[in-house]
């Protein structure tokens, strides 16, 4: 085992365009389902994430009288530059980060992008590496064009493959001498607990909800490796990447009760999606 660090190791943080930049509304941008996400402390995690959204309760959170915290973030927008400074102070070499599809395509299905809001990114960037700071760049970060979700039903539909792949040759054109790290979509495996927020799918507007979520995830793959192959032949150096989520365990004492435990709770996010599967498509074993 190494005892250090490899000299290309980077130390860094991260955040998404959703959780930190604020700005909701300015120059030009559009809403994401990001926008419409309100504060509900006394509501069950799996509302928080926005599962099993339908017309009724997307027009609620739309129409509602709610504090939506992720309108303001940390106000990444207007004061970035602060933020890059301290992580400079600290000698990080780099920082994850995402791009905003509603800065960039206010509807999601434009012909032309938002220049305003590709300004933004190129002023970031430059100012990254100026400060010595590395860009890790998540395309889609749970932040859906909310109309996206209205028009065509979210990643269910095949259109928002075009659509994404539109977007991210937009981006990839744009910034690839100054990102040379890339990850597409965002822990792609977690439908389960991020359906609306990933797929963005109303239950009431599909037949099977459930076959409609792995349709929709199908999508993406689709869409990725489109991405991935348009990157490539952009600039063969590009480095595109995937973040998966995880949640690594270790059982606090060798007792069997302790192991099971542990087992349970680093596999039943993944089982829970085998069995669904299975349920849905009894020839597949």
């Amino acid at each position: 085992m190494r005892e250090t660090f490899p000299d290309s190791f980077m130390f860094g943080g991260a955040i998404a365009a959703n959780q930190a930049e604020g700005a909701f509304k300015q120059d030009g941008k559009g809403l994401s389902t990001a926008d419409i996400q309100p504060y509900l402390p006394n509501v069950p995690k799996t509302e928080l994430h926005f599962n099993n959204m339908d017309s009724k309760a997307l027009s609620n959170y739309i129409n509602g009288d709610y504090y939506y915290p992720k309108r303001q973030g940390v106000h990444f927008y207007e004061r970035y530059q602060e933020y890059i400074d301290a992580l400079a102070q600290m000698n990080c070499q780099t920082l994850r980060l995402s791009v905003a599809w509603t800065r960039i395509f206010p509807n999601g299905d434009e012909d032309k992008p938002n220049e305003k809001g590709l300004q933004f990114y190129d002023n970031l960037f430059n100012y990254m590496h100026k400060k010595g700071i590395e860009p890790i760049v998540t395309i889609n970060h749970y932040e859906l064009p909310l109309n996206l979700v209205q028009k065509y039903g979210g990643w269910y539909n095949r259109k928002l493959i075009d659509l994404f792949v539109h977007y991210s040759k937009v981006i990839l054109q744009r910034y690839h001498k100054q990102v040379k790290y890339w990850i597409v979509i965002n822990q792609i495996n977690l439908i389960h607990l991020e359906a609306f927020a990933s797929l963005g799918i109303l239950q009431d507007k599909v037949k099977n909800y459930r076959q409609a979520k792995y349709q929709a995830v199908h999508h993406q793959f689709i869409a990725s490796a489109q991405v991935t192959e348009y990157a490539h032949q952009l600039d063969s150096s590009l480095k595109m990447g995937v973040m998966l989520a995880d949640s690594l365990s270790d059982p606090l004492t060798p007792s069997p009760a302790d192991t099971l435990r542990t087992f349970k709770k680093i596999g039943y996010s993944i089982i829970l999606v085998m069995l669904q599967f299975v349920e849905n498509t009894p020839n597949s074993f």
